[in-house]
């Protein structure tokens, strides 16, 4: 059994990091699992919609989804794995997954496990909208407030029990919202407003995004980002996936600091927030978040070495070789 804790016993020669949210690489993590390809994900911690929300706004923490599910893609034990992605019914009464729960916790045989998913459920109130929830936001969550709102302990924890090839790494710890500002003059204030998936897409352009609040880059995400040996910001949502890592204190002078290739798949599919801007477009969009003090110009380059045209890359197989990872 490879231990992934030991760079020493990691088979990959080169170590990528990804950029990204939501659950834009499931194929290629589950296929890195596959071949023991050691990476580095951060996961931008900002997302606002989903099953997670309940949670988010309850206790004032980052979203905890996208990194079970990164997680669980990336995971070497199937078993745990769907544990972690089981959902309850939107259907149910609170009093019916309850049941459910009380169920699965004489399956269980894992005690950390148990006791996480009953601490959550002693942290929450009666009527916290359990429908639609993922076991395994319950049981993280459960880890996260038991170990004293400690993010690295609590997924130290759960990338062993999980067995996850790789280190999924929350952007930022800080708790915010995305402020976004449309050229028609309205403001939405919440991420999951913008994408287009869970509501109807944008009927403007977007002027420019802010974070509600200040946030800085987590301690774990800027020593990723310094030891990573390529960087990619692969496939995503334009703003939120991609200029929104820009906009934490710390991101851009990490990227800065390591003098490895980076490389942008942009989205040539359908990207609602992206609102029919052109590759070359989004490139000058980029570069105004790039240099918000204008005394000091900082050149794409120096953040995007090449830029990979995603129409070619669409085989994992073909893209995990472009990468040079094989």
């Amino acid at each position: 059994m490879v231990d992934f804790n030991d760079k020493n016993s990691i088979k990959s020669t080169i170590i990528p990091l990804f950029f990204s949210g939501g659950s834009a690489l499931k194929e290629l993590s589950i296929e890195f699992a596959k071949r023991d390809i050691f990476s580095f994900h951060i996961i931008t911690s900002f997302d606002s919609g989903g099953s997670s929300a309940p949670i988010r706004d309850y206790f004032k923490m980052i979203s905890v989804g996208d990194i079970r599910h990164r997680m669980c893609a990336l995971s070497k034990n199937s078993e745990m794995s769907n544990l972690f992605s089981y959902r309850f019914s939107k259907e149910s009464s609170n009093r019916e997954i309850l049941s459910e729960i009380t169920l699965l916790l004489k399956k269980i045989d894992n005690n950390k496990i148990k006791g996480d998913l009953e601490f959550f459920l002693h942290s929450i109130p009666k009527e916290f909208p359990l429908q639609n929830g993922s076991l395994g936001n319950f049981i993280i969550t459960g880890g996260y407030l038991k170990n004293g709102r400690d993010w690295d302990k609590t997924l130290d924890e759960y990338h062993k029990i999980l067995y996850v090839c790789g280190k999924v790494i929350p952007i930022s710890e800080d708790f915010a919202d995305i402020i976004t500002y449309l050229d028609s003059g309205e403001v939405i204030s919440k991420q999951h407003l913008i994408t287009g998936k869970e509501v109807t897409r944008l009927k403007s352009p977007i002027k420019k995004i802010e974070l509600s609040e200040s946030t800085k880059i987590s301690k774990r995400a800027e020593e990723a980002i310094f030891k990573a040996d390529l960087i990619v910001f692969p496939i995503g949502s334009f703003y939120s996936s991609l200029i929104v890592n820009f906009l934490v204190d710390g991101v851009l002078e990490a990227i800065l600091n390591n003098s490895c290739e980076k490389i942008w798949i942009p989205n040539y599919l359908q990207d609602y927030e992206a609102y029919d801007l052109t590759i070359e477009n989004r490139k000058e969009t980029l570069l105004r978040y790039l240099n918000p003090n204008k005394n000091k110009k900082i050149e794409i380059t120096k953040v995007i070495t090449d830029i990979f045209n995603q129409r070619g890359l669409l085989d994992i197989s073909k893209l995990i070789r472009v990468l040079g990872l094989e």
